[in-house]
């Protein structure tokens, strides 16, 4: 992984990373916040599965 992160703004002034953030079979780009909140709850998860 490099780090090399690309970020876009939509139509809507919603901040996008590029390839990182889009729902998967649709390409249907998610909001920062909710790709945040899927992170978060993916993060909580794997702890749990400790």
């Amino acid at each position: 992984h490099s780090g090399f992160v690309i970020w876009m703004l939509d139509d809507n002034d919603c901040m996008l990373q590029w390839n990182k953030m889009e729902k998967k079979h649709t390409c249907e780009r998610v909001s920062v916040n909710e790709h945040l909140r899927n992170m978060k709850e993916k993060a909580t998860e794997a702890w749990a599965d400790r």
